[in-house]
């Protein structure tokens, strides 16, 4: 009898170990894509500046 409840408490452990792992890993990705997506956002937003500034700059050369 010990070993039966030994041998359910072990795969109970392994399956919490797999669902762990698989939720720290899930979000570890969903945190590196966030992180990409502010990079992302951010380069965009540098571009955006970038090209209004060289635009700008055009008009200004114009008037």
């Amino acid at each position: 009898m010990k070993a039966e409840a030994l041998r359910d408490f072990t795969i109970s452990e392994s399956i919490f170990s797999i669902i762990n792992i698989y939720i720290n890993g899930n979000l570890s990705v969903k945190m590196g894509i966030l992180q990409l997506n502010e990079n992302l956002s951010v380069r965009l937003k540098a571009l955006q500046l970038y090209i209004y500034w060289g635009a700008l700059k055009g008009l200004n050369y114009i008037a």
